[in-house]
Protein backbone atom coordinates (compact mmCIF):
# COMPACT_ATOMS: atom_id res chain seq x y z
CA UNK A 1 0.00 0.00 0.00
CA UNK A 2 3.06 2.46 1.07
CA UNK A 3 4.52 1.52 -2.25
CA UNK A 4 1.78 2.00 -4.64
CA UNK A 5 0.69 5.79 -2.71
CA UNK A 6 4.68 6.51 -3.19
CA UNK A 7 4.33 5.92 -6.71
CA UNK A 8 1.26 7.49 -7.21
CA UNK A 9 2.76 10.30 -5.47
CA UNK A 10 5.58 10.28 -7.78
CA UNK A 11 3.58 10.41 -10.63
CA UNK A 12 1.31 13.41 -9.31
CA UNK A 13 4.65 15.13 -8.46
CA UNK A 14 5.50 14.15 -12.44
CA UNK A 15 2.29 15.67 -14.02
CA UNK A 16 2.49 18.69 -12.00
CA UNK A 17 5.79 19.76 -13.19
CA UNK A 18 5.33 18.71 -16.74
CA UNK A 19 3.60 22.22 -18.09
CA UNK A 20 6.91 24.01 -16.04
CA UNK A 21 9.15 21.68 -18.10
CA UNK A 22 6.81 22.08 -21.22
CA UNK A 23 7.41 26.11 -20.60
CA UNK A 24 11.23 25.83 -20.29
CA UNK A 25 11.87 26.04 -24.16
CA UNK A 26 15.11 26.50 -25.07
CA UNK A 27 15.73 30.43 -26.06
CA UNK A 28 17.62 31.08 -29.55
CA UNK A 29 21.12 31.99 -27.98
CA UNK A 30 22.80 34.93 -29.17
CA UNK A 31 25.59 34.79 -31.38
CA UNK A 32 28.30 37.88 -32.79
CA UNK A 33 28.23 39.71 -35.37
CA UNK A 34 31.01 41.76 -35.64
CA UNK A 35 34.21 42.15 -33.67
CA UNK A 36 36.40 45.36 -33.52
CA UNK A 37 39.45 44.87 -32.19
CA UNK A 38 38.88 43.05 -29.59
CA UNK A 39 34.81 44.27 -28.91
CA UNK A 40 32.08 41.89 -30.00
CA UNK A 41 28.57 43.51 -31.45
CA UNK A 42 25.93 40.59 -30.72
CA UNK A 43 22.90 39.92 -32.60
CA UNK A 44 20.46 41.31 -30.05
CA UNK A 45 22.54 44.76 -30.08
CA UNK A 46 21.96 45.07 -33.63
CA UNK A 47 18.55 44.10 -33.46
CA UNK A 48 17.69 46.60 -30.96
CA UNK A 49 19.12 49.54 -33.07
CA UNK A 50 17.47 48.54 -36.21
CA UNK A 51 14.09 48.28 -34.21
CA UNK A 52 15.19 51.89 -33.03
CA UNK A 53 16.03 53.21 -36.48
CA UNK A 54 12.79 51.90 -38.08
CA UNK A 55 10.44 53.43 -35.61
CA UNK A 56 12.74 56.85 -35.96
CA UNK A 57 12.54 56.82 -39.61
CA UNK A 58 8.66 55.47 -39.66
CA UNK A 59 7.93 58.58 -37.30
CA UNK A 60 9.06 61.03 -40.14
CA UNK A 61 7.71 59.49 -42.95
CA UNK A 62 11.29 58.41 -43.97
CA UNK A 63 11.19 55.27 -46.21
CA UNK A 64 12.23 52.46 -44.35
CA UNK A 65 14.94 50.23 -46.85
CA UNK A 66 14.85 46.52 -46.85
CA UNK A 67 15.42 45.27 -43.54
CA UNK A 68 18.58 43.37 -44.77
CA UNK A 69 19.73 46.05 -46.52
CA UNK A 70 18.99 48.75 -43.24
CA UNK A 71 20.72 45.67 -40.75
CA UNK A 72 23.80 45.51 -42.94
CA UNK A 73 24.08 49.99 -42.62
CA UNK A 74 22.95 49.97 -38.79
CA UNK A 75 25.76 47.37 -38.39
CA UNK A 76 28.04 49.54 -40.08
CA UNK A 77 27.32 52.44 -38.67
CA UNK A 78 27.32 50.53 -34.83
CA UNK A 79 31.30 49.57 -36.43
CA UNK A 80 32.48 52.91 -36.83
CA UNK A 81 30.89 54.14 -33.44
CA UNK A 82 32.88 51.07 -31.57
CA UNK A 83 36.01 52.27 -33.34
CA UNK A 84 35.37 55.94 -31.46
CA UNK A 85 33.97 55.15 -28.51
CA UNK A 86 37.03 52.97 -27.78
CA UNK A 87 39.55 56.00 -29.17
CA UNK A 88 37.41 58.23 -26.56
CA UNK A 89 38.29 54.99 -23.49
CA UNK A 90 42.00 55.09 -25.02
CA UNK A 91 42.07 58.92 -24.66
CA UNK A 92 40.04 58.72 -20.71
CA UNK A 93 37.38 60.97 -22.12
CA UNK A 94 33.99 60.82 -19.97
CA UNK A 95 31.24 62.59 -19.80
CA UNK A 96 30.46 63.39 -16.28
CA UNK A 97 26.45 63.10 -14.51
CA UNK A 98 26.52 67.02 -14.90
CA UNK A 99 26.90 67.46 -17.89
CA UNK A 100 24.63 63.92 -18.49
CA UNK A 101 21.79 65.40 -16.76
CA UNK A 102 21.70 69.08 -18.14
CA UNK A 103 21.89 67.42 -21.28
CA UNK A 104 18.84 65.31 -20.88
CA UNK A 105 17.17 68.11 -19.06
CA UNK A 106 18.05 69.88 -22.42
CA UNK A 107 15.86 66.92 -24.77
CA UNK A 108 13.27 67.27 -22.13
CA UNK A 109 12.86 70.89 -22.50
CA UNK A 110 12.80 71.20 -26.19
CA UNK A 111 10.08 68.29 -26.33
CA UNK A 112 8.33 71.13 -23.97
CA UNK A 113 8.13 68.64 -21.38
CA UNK A 114 9.42 68.36 -17.43
CA UNK A 115 11.84 65.41 -16.56
CA UNK A 116 9.24 63.10 -15.31
CA UNK A 117 7.00 64.00 -18.02
CA UNK A 118 9.48 63.10 -20.69
CA UNK A 119 10.18 60.04 -18.55
CA UNK A 120 6.41 58.60 -18.64
CA UNK A 121 6.45 59.41 -22.25
CA UNK A 122 9.28 57.22 -22.58
CA UNK A 123 7.81 54.58 -20.86
CA UNK A 124 4.82 54.48 -22.61
CA UNK A 125 6.49 53.91 -25.59
CA UNK A 126 8.34 50.92 -23.80
CA UNK A 127 11.84 52.92 -23.40
CA UNK A 128 13.49 53.52 -20.07
CA UNK A 129 14.89 56.70 -19.06
CA UNK A 130 18.33 55.00 -17.62
CA UNK A 131 18.13 53.41 -21.04
CA UNK A 132 17.97 56.79 -22.76
CA UNK A 133 20.74 58.40 -20.70
CA UNK A 134 23.06 55.40 -21.51
CA UNK A 135 22.47 56.38 -25.19
CA UNK A 136 22.85 60.59 -24.18
CA UNK A 137 25.92 59.61 -23.15
CA UNK A 138 27.36 57.46 -26.10
CA UNK A 139 26.48 60.43 -28.35
CA UNK A 140 28.26 62.42 -26.09
CA UNK A 141 31.07 60.89 -26.12
CA UNK A 142 31.28 60.04 -30.09
CA UNK A 143 30.59 64.11 -30.08
CA UNK A 144 34.10 64.73 -28.19
CA UNK A 145 35.90 62.52 -29.80
CA UNK A 146 35.04 63.83 -33.42
CA UNK A 147 35.03 67.29 -31.78
CA UNK A 148 38.83 66.69 -30.72
CA UNK A 149 39.44 64.64 -33.60
CA UNK A 150 38.04 66.16 -37.05
CA UNK A 151 36.89 69.92 -36.19
CA UNK A 152 40.29 70.22 -34.77
CA UNK A 153 41.31 69.96 -38.17
CA UNK A 154 39.16 72.49 -39.48
CA UNK A 155 39.74 76.48 -39.83
CA UNK A 156 37.84 78.85 -41.73
CA UNK A 157 39.47 82.22 -42.35
CA UNK A 158 38.21 85.41 -42.73
CA UNK A 159 39.24 86.00 -45.84
CA UNK A 160 36.52 82.86 -46.99
CA UNK A 161 34.17 84.35 -44.77
CA UNK A 162 34.28 87.78 -46.61
CA UNK A 163 34.06 85.79 -49.91
CA UNK A 164 31.02 83.86 -49.24
CA UNK A 165 29.46 87.38 -47.68
CA UNK A 166 30.63 88.70 -51.05
CA UNK A 167 29.24 86.03 -53.26
CA UNK A 168 25.30 85.98 -51.06
CA UNK A 169 25.55 90.05 -52.18
CA UNK A 170 26.12 89.22 -55.20
CA UNK A 171 23.50 86.83 -55.60
CA UNK A 172 20.94 89.77 -54.21
CA UNK A 173 20.59 87.76 -50.99
CA UNK A 174 18.13 89.50 -47.99
CA UNK A 175 20.56 91.17 -45.36
CA UNK A 176 19.97 89.88 -41.66
CA UNK A 177 17.12 91.22 -39.73
CA UNK A 178 18.80 93.46 -37.25
CA UNK A 179 20.26 92.41 -33.79
CA UNK A 180 20.72 94.30 -30.93
CA UNK A 181 21.69 92.21 -27.77
CA UNK A 182 22.11 93.42 -24.29
CA UNK A 183 25.55 93.38 -23.38
CA UNK A 184 27.18 93.50 -19.30
CA UNK A 185 30.48 94.59 -18.20
CA UNK A 186 31.40 91.97 -15.07
CA UNK A 187 34.11 90.61 -13.20
CA UNK A 188 33.52 88.24 -10.63
CA UNK A 189 35.64 85.67 -7.91
CA UNK A 190 35.63 81.98 -8.18
CA UNK A 191 36.00 79.78 -5.32
CA UNK A 192 35.72 76.50 -6.30
CA UNK A 193 36.11 73.31 -4.03
CA UNK A 194 39.07 71.44 -4.07
CA UNK A 195 40.56 68.43 -1.96
CA UNK A 196 41.10 70.84 0.69
CA UNK A 197 38.29 72.86 0.72
CA UNK A 198 34.47 71.00 0.50
CA UNK A 199 31.40 72.88 -0.67
CA UNK A 200 30.34 74.53 2.62
CA UNK A 201 33.87 75.95 3.62
CA UNK A 202 33.86 77.18 -0.53
CA UNK A 203 30.43 79.17 -0.03
CA UNK A 204 31.41 80.44 3.41
CA UNK A 205 35.09 81.86 1.83
CA UNK A 206 32.91 83.63 -1.00
CA UNK A 207 30.54 84.73 1.64
CA UNK A 208 33.48 86.63 3.86
CA UNK A 209 34.94 88.19 0.36
CA UNK A 210 31.97 89.42 -0.68
CA UNK A 211 31.72 91.00 2.81
CA UNK A 212 34.94 92.45 2.74
CA UNK A 213 34.65 94.12 -0.94
CA UNK A 214 31.42 95.53 0.42
CA UNK A 215 33.46 96.82 3.48
CA UNK A 216 35.71 99.14 1.26
CA UNK A 217 38.66 96.30 0.28
CA UNK A 218 39.45 96.14 -3.84
CA UNK A 219 38.16 94.06 -5.53
CA UNK A 220 40.76 93.60 -7.71
CA UNK A 221 43.35 92.36 -5.28
CA UNK A 222 41.09 89.98 -3.80
CA UNK A 223 40.39 88.32 -7.02
CA UNK A 224 44.55 88.06 -7.64
CA UNK A 225 44.50 86.38 -4.13
CA UNK A 226 41.69 84.38 -3.99
CA UNK A 227 39.84 83.17 -7.16
CA UNK A 228 40.34 79.85 -8.82
CA UNK A 229 39.07 81.20 -12.78
CA UNK A 230 43.26 81.75 -13.58
CA UNK A 231 42.10 83.36 -16.78
CA UNK A 232 40.23 86.16 -15.05
CA UNK A 233 42.18 86.29 -11.64
CA UNK A 234 45.64 88.13 -12.53
CA UNK A 235 43.19 91.02 -14.32
CA UNK A 236 41.24 91.34 -11.21
CA UNK A 237 38.29 89.02 -12.33
CA UNK A 238 38.02 91.08 -15.14
CA UNK A 239 35.72 89.20 -17.71
CA UNK A 240 34.97 92.16 -20.04
CA UNK A 241 31.77 92.79 -22.08
CA UNK A 242 29.66 89.10 -22.26
CA UNK A 243 26.66 88.42 -24.65
CA UNK A 244 24.10 86.56 -24.00
CA UNK A 245 24.50 82.71 -24.04
CA UNK A 246 28.45 83.17 -23.30
CA UNK A 247 28.13 82.24 -19.25
CA UNK A 248 26.81 79.18 -17.38
CA UNK A 249 23.33 79.44 -16.63
CA UNK A 250 23.49 80.31 -13.22
CA UNK A 251 25.76 83.32 -13.51
CA UNK A 252 24.24 84.89 -16.71
CA UNK A 253 20.59 84.48 -14.27
CA UNK A 254 22.46 86.28 -11.47
CA UNK A 255 23.75 89.56 -13.72
CA UNK A 256 20.20 89.88 -15.70
CA UNK A 257 18.64 90.30 -12.36
CA UNK A 258 21.14 93.06 -10.76
CA UNK A 259 21.88 96.64 -11.18
CA UNK A 260 24.85 98.31 -12.29
CA UNK A 261 27.23 99.19 -9.45
CA UNK A 262 25.46 95.91 -7.72
CA UNK A 263 27.78 92.88 -5.64
CA UNK A 264 26.12 89.96 -5.91
CA UNK A 265 25.58 87.42 -2.76
CA UNK A 266 27.34 83.93 -4.05
CA UNK A 267 26.36 82.62 -6.90
CA UNK A 268 26.59 78.89 -7.42
CA UNK A 269 27.18 77.11 -10.78
CA UNK A 270 28.89 73.71 -11.54
CA UNK A 271 32.44 75.40 -11.34
CA UNK A 272 32.06 76.38 -7.77
CA UNK A 273 30.53 79.90 -6.08
CA UNK A 274 31.09 83.15 -7.99
CA UNK A 275 30.96 86.96 -6.34
CA UNK A 276 30.01 88.82 -9.09
CA UNK A 277 29.89 92.96 -10.00
CA UNK A 278 27.89 94.54 -12.53
CA UNK A 279 30.14 97.22 -14.01
CA UNK A 280 28.34 98.79 -16.70
CA UNK A 281 25.38 97.71 -19.27
CA UNK A 282 24.74 98.57 -22.97
CA UNK A 283 22.61 97.23 -25.96
CA UNK A 284 25.25 96.18 -28.48
CA UNK A 285 24.07 95.78 -32.62
CA UNK A 286 25.53 92.65 -33.29
CA UNK A 287 23.55 92.11 -36.61
CA UNK A 288 26.69 92.20 -38.66
CA UNK A 289 28.55 89.81 -36.18
CA UNK A 290 25.63 87.59 -36.26
CA UNK A 291 26.01 87.42 -40.24
CA UNK A 292 29.40 86.84 -40.18
CA UNK A 293 29.24 83.88 -37.39
CA UNK A 294 26.18 82.29 -39.01
CA UNK A 295 28.28 82.23 -42.61
CA UNK A 296 31.87 81.27 -40.74
CA UNK A 297 29.46 78.16 -39.04
CA UNK A 298 27.91 77.14 -42.49
CA UNK A 299 31.41 77.07 -44.18
CA UNK A 300 32.89 74.85 -40.81
CA UNK A 301 29.64 72.54 -41.14
CA UNK A 302 30.68 71.85 -44.77
CA UNK A 303 33.96 71.50 -44.20
CA UNK A 304 33.80 69.34 -41.15
CA UNK A 305 31.63 67.02 -42.70
CA UNK A 306 33.94 66.37 -45.78
CA UNK A 307 36.47 65.91 -43.41
CA UNK A 308 34.36 63.45 -40.91
CA UNK A 309 33.99 61.40 -44.28
CA UNK A 310 37.55 61.21 -45.00
CA UNK A 311 38.74 60.80 -41.21
CA UNK A 312 35.91 57.78 -40.73
CA UNK A 313 37.84 55.87 -43.54
CA UNK A 314 41.13 56.44 -42.22
CA UNK A 315 40.05 55.39 -38.11
CA UNK A 316 37.95 51.85 -39.91
CA UNK A 317 40.99 50.99 -42.42
CA UNK A 318 43.71 50.79 -38.71
CA UNK A 319 40.93 48.85 -36.77
CA UNK A 320 40.76 44.98 -37.04
CA UNK A 321 37.05 44.34 -38.21
CA UNK A 322 35.27 40.90 -38.80
CA UNK A 323 31.49 41.39 -40.01
CA UNK A 324 30.00 38.09 -39.56
CA UNK A 325 27.14 39.78 -41.36
CA UNK A 326 28.86 40.83 -44.68
CA UNK A 327 31.14 37.97 -44.45
CA UNK A 328 27.75 35.38 -44.45
CA UNK A 329 29.02 33.67 -41.44
CA UNK A 330 26.37 32.49 -39.16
Amino acid sequence: MRLRSFASLGFMLLMALTPLVALAQPQPLDRIVAVVNKDAIMQSQLEDRVTQVSKQMASRNVPVPDKEDLRRQVLDRMIVEQIQLQMADRANVSIDDTQLNAAVRDIAKKNDMTLEEFAKSLEQDGMSLAAVREQVRREMLLRQVQQSQVASRVNITDREVDRQLEQQAGQGSQGEQQMVVTENQVRHILIGTNPNRNDEQAEALAKDIRQRIAGGESFAELAQQYSDDDGSALDGGELGWVRPGQMVPAFEDAVNGMDVGELSQPVRSRFGYHVIELEDRRQKDVTRDAQREQVRQTLFQRKVNDELEAWTQEIRSGAYIDNRLEDGQQ
